[in-house]
């Protein structure tokens, strides 16, 4: 998977061995945009699975969604909506 520019992006991040990182950073959290070329894309359709490698002593918490460009959501607000739907039941 190869890391995408999107429009929002604010910041790059870059280290030693690795490529520059676009992402958006606010709101307490950094945010990036990710493509897969067309045997991940596959991949993950037959085998429905992705990895996540994250280079630190620590484990941030982190988030992963298939939404289309645009339709990001705060990881709490997401939480909240859903939080929302269950009392609504």
């Amino acid at each position: 998977m190869k890391p995408i520019k999107f429009v929002s992006a604010n910041t790059e991040l870059s280290g030693e061995n690795v490529d520059p990182l676009p992402c958006y950073r606010g709101e307490g959290m950094f945010l990036s945009r990710w493509k897969g070329n067309w045997r991940e894309r596959l991949s993950i359709l037959f085998y429905g699975t992705i990895w996540v490698a994250v280079a630190s002593d620590r484990c941030p918490p982190i988030s992963i969604t298939g939404h289309r460009a645009g339709e990001f959501r705060h990881p709490r607000a997401a939480a909240e909506a859903k939080h929302v739907r269950r009392a609504d039941s």
